[in-house]
């Protein structure tokens, strides 16, 4: 016959004292987790620069997107503005790209509010109002100043050459 009460008992050495120990650490690390991290993504300061370069990136790809096949232009001069205007965005898409983890959240600022200003240039675009503008020159004025003084200084060199 066996003896049940000593087959259930085992001595509690230092091995089962560190799985306990571990087990308790495990435990407790979970909960500080399950209570820490909520409360650090809720916190705005943790993500302040991301939104922010987000927003950014957002505006910038509005403005390439549209600029490059929304727009109408009567004539090549509003056309090349538009252009100029597509050149800049690029560059700026490429900086943000290769310096995005190095922007401070200054250097995010900046960058939004040049694109802002873009945005409304963009928007007067829209509203046929470029850069490039032709005005009328009225000519007929200056013309006619022109052809009295021409016919005074015939007159005076035919009266000189004797004609």
């Amino acid at each position: 016959m066996s003896d049940n009460k000593t087959s259930g008992k085992r001595k509690k050495d230092y091995v089962t004292r560190l799985a306990f120990g571990l087990f308790g650490f495990i435990i407790l690390f979970e909960l500080l987790i399950v209570t820490w991290l909520p409360r650090q993504l809720m916190n705005e300061k943790v993500w302040e620069r991301d939104i922010a370069y987000q927003e950014m990136a957002a505006l910038e790809d509005f403005l390439r997107r549209f600029i490059k096949g929304d727009l109408k232009y009567k004539n090549k001069w509003q056309e090349g503005e538009a252009y100029m205007a597509l050149d800049c965005l690029n560059e700026y898409a490429k900086y943000m790209r290769v310096h995005r983890s190095d922007m401070s959240r200054e250097q995010i600022r900046e960058v939004y509010e040049k694109l802002r200003a873009f945005e409304r240039r963009y928007n007067e675009w829209g509203d046929e109002k470029y850069s490039v503008g032709f005005e009328k020159l009225d000519v007929d004025p200056v013309l006619k100043i022109l052809e009295v003084k021409f016919k005074e200084n015939e007159r005076k060199y035919s009266k000189k050459q004797g004609f």
